[in-house]
């Protein structure tokens, strides 16, 4: 029941952020993103190959963002462009990974620090 709970809460937030957030020019997020979501604990691995059978998009032409680094490790298998964003995503991290589309087998952004725990 927990692990229930927790999915619908951090399903429904995510939701609402995405309808709250403004992208500019009286837009949401929402307004400009019509792609499937995946918004539910689990692999980002499996999150990204729905995705890609949802569009039928290749992988290869995806870009993913996530601020821990074992999910962008474990992503960067796919073909993936990835980027480690533990500041969040910023302008600069987000032109990174237009600059070096596509990036598959590798992590960008800045260096990881520390012991990996995730």
């Amino acid at each position: 029941m927990f692990h229930l709970n927790q999915f619908f809460f951090c399903s429904s937030w995510a939701d609402e952020c995405i309808r709250k957030f403004s992208v500019g020019g009286g837009l949401h997020l929402d307004d400009v993103f019509n792609g499937p979501r995946e918004i539910y604990k689990g692999s980002k691995t499996i999150h990204l190959k729905n995705i890609s059978k949802k569009t039928g998009k290749p992988l290869q032409e995806m870009v993913f963002f996530d601020d821990q680094y074992g999910n962008c490790k474990d992503v960067s298998s796919t073909g993936a462009t990835v980027v480690y964003t533990p500041e969040g995503l910023t302008r600069e991290r987000f032109q990174e990974a237009i600059d070096n589309f596509p990036a598959p087998g590798r992590v960008l952004g800045p260096k990881r620090k520390g012991p990996m725990f995730w």
